[in-house]
């Protein structure tokens, strides 16, 4: 039913351990929104705009902080008060009706200023190509104001604020009303005769950084001065080559990551690999042993916990290392490795900015991409100024044409890409017979026609310093002075026949972080099959439930028998545009 959460119980799929904060102990949520096969489920219905914005002039008293900072000056605890409330608030809906007596707000008028209009925008990737970035959601939602009714809103903080769309049928309880979208707000606007509200997915969160973890240049473990301010490192899975930041000059201590990885398997001065020494517990034992003298010449310590190494002698060249990055253990799971593990973990775990695993993650289309991405990947992050969720997300989905987006439900999602004939469809969408019956599909538009490819190359094994024969210690063999001086090494594909026949057709290079050469090949053979033929993008206006679950699913499209459609076809449905009206365009890919 549309707005339901459906659980499972038991432990979520394999591999990715427990999840918490939900009232069932072993449930996880399974699946949340409205039904992509119930496509007229909005029909006749009403809507109710539930909104958590704050107020500036609330005032909520609490208690200090513990002794001495909130010391009154007797040895007493003072209180204070800070700004703001997030009470939610039911400012409208498409029918003006009462809330019951147990409702929350009890026993309000809700008036019917609701448009009812539901304009909102959002692309899993442009154009025809999926290796190019998509949009995150956004629109806007419009209420009918000439009496300056709502005049109150603009008084309250909109920015960021929590937008919740219930749907049910005038006269039900309003409490008992499904919901069908979960938003955000980025601000209000207003005229003599309306308020809109400008919208968003939950992904504006994922703008955040990656991590947030910077030094403050205090020394020790806080980083030389020279750091403060800049942003730590990241490793996530298996990375070759990476330089590690010199944290500490007058130690020879490296940094390579924030919290615990599980290995630096190789550490090297301009090529040429040093002893792996001690691991200690904490960045202390780690400079004690460097006071010590206790690392020997050509040698390195580490200290894993903490994502740190340091040197025994002082190195002559550049220093580089393989890392097998974070290793924090959270929920069960530890050492994240492969796409949908890493994603998962950037959306959901790291910094102080993320989502909610137990209620914002789509489990099924994780698994899914577990299922056909098993493969070792490896991300290196080191911009000192840093880099988005979104923007590192985007990286390591980009290597098997892969997406990320959150659906109407509000839960994260990831997919990928494939031929739109492989598996079973989603959705299913007609178009009937002259004069049989209602016409909801109207005439589609081919947007855009890529030729197939020549030829595809997936890159393995990338390498995050490149160095210059000048930078390479002496003895470095021809291989070795090749291996360190590109970029990144690549598995490729490629169709003579392809390229006779498309004088047009490109040659692709796709960054792809795999760990091995084998797991390259077979992703660069899946893109190069599904790319032997031409791909399009096709616009389809529809009269759908504009809060339809549809982005990402297959769908075939029976019955058209015009441009080139036939009897069925199957696209992807990799976008969709509802501009306020009863017709929604559909972007189908295939």
């Amino acid at each position: 039913m549309a707005g339901e959460l459906v659980l499972a119980y038991g432990a979520p799929p394999l591999p990715f351990g427990a999840v918490d904060d939900l009232d069932e102990f072993g449930a996880w949520a399974l699946y949340a929104g409205v039904d992509p096969l119930n496509l007229g489920a909005h029909e006749g219905r009403q809507l109710l705009l539930v909104a958590w914005p704050f107020d500036p002039a609330a005032e909520i008293e609490i208690p200090a902080p513990p002794l001495p900072f909130g010391d009154a000056g007797d040895g007493t605890l003072q209180e204070f008060s800070i700004a703001g409330s997030a009470d939610p608030i039911w400012p409208a809906a498409t029918f003006g009706q009462s809330t019951a007596p147990d409702d929350t707000p009890a026993d309000t008028y809700v008036p019917g200023r609701l448009d009812g209009a539901f304009n909102f925008t959002v692309d899993l990737f442009g154009g025809a190509d999926p290796l190019t970035d998509g949009t995150a959601g956004f629109g806007a939602l419009k209420l009918i104001d000439p009496e300056g009714e709502l005049d109150g809103l603009l008084d309250l903080g909109w920015d960021n604020a929590r937008i919740q769309l219930k749907r049910g049928d005038a006269g039900q309880r309003l409490a008992d009303w499904q919901v069908v979208a979960e938003l955000t707000a980025a601000g209000i606007l207003a005229d003599a005769g309306t308020k809109t509200l400008d919208i968003r997915d939950l992904g504006w969160k994922l703008n955040a950084e990656l991590h947030g973890q910077r030094w403050t240049g205090q020394g020790g473990a806080n980083g030389d001065p020279r750091l403060a301010g800049q942003v730590i490192p990241y490793a996530a899975g298996f990375v070759f080559n990476a330089t590690p930041v010199l944290e500490n000059t007058t130690g020879l201590i490296y940094r390579v990551s924030t919290g615990r990885i599980r290995d630096l398997s190789a550490v090297r001065d301009g090529g040429e690999p040093l002893l792996q020494g001690v691991d200690y517990p904490t960045y202390a034992a780690l400079k004690a042993a460097v006071d010590a003298l206790a690392i020997p010449a050509a040698t390195y310590a580490t200290c894993l916990a903490e994502g740190r190494f340091a040197l025994g002698s002082q190195p002559v060249f550049d220093v580089t290392c393989d890392i097998e990055g974070d290793d924090e253990t959270i929920d069960g799971q530890a050492f994240p490795r492969t796409r949908a593990q890493i994603a998962r973990r950037i959306a959901t775990r790291l910094g102080s900015v993320h989502l909610d695993e137990a209620s914002q993650l789509d489990f099924a289309a994780f698994t899914a991409l577990e299922l056909a991405q098993p493969a070792d990947v490896g991300f290196y992050w080191s911009d000192p100024n840093g880099i988005s969720k979104a923007a590192a997300l985007t990286e390591v989905m980009r290597g098997c044409m892969g997406w990320w987006t959150v659906r109407p439900s509000g839960q994260f999602a990831v997919g990928f890409v494939d031929d739109p004939e492989a598996g079973s469809p989603e959705i299913v969408l007609e178009y009937p017979a002259p004069g049989a019956g209602e016409r909801r599909l109207m005439d589609p538009r081919i947007e855009v026609t890529l030729p197939p490819r020549r030829a595809t190359f997936v890159g393995f094994a990338k390498n995050y310093t490149q160095q210059e024969p000048a930078n390479l210690a002496t003895g470095r063999s021809q291989e070795e002075i090749a291996l360190y001086g590109a970029a990144t090494r690549y598995a490729g594909t490629a169709d003579l026949w392809t390229a006779n026949s498309y004088p047009a057709s490109p040659t692709v290079y796709v960054e792809g972080g795999y760990r091995f050469e084998a797991d390259a090949q077979v992703e660069c053979d899946r893109q190069q099959r599904i790319w032997s033929r031409a791909r399009s993008l096709y616009s389809i206006p529809a009269v759908l439930d504009p809060h339809a679950d549809v982005l990402g699913r297959r769908a075939r499209i029976d019955n058209l028998n015009r441009l080139g459609f036939g009897a069925m076809k199957r696209l992807l449905i990799r976008g969709f545009d509802a501009p306020a009206g009863p017709i929604v365009t559909l972007k189908g890919w295939g």
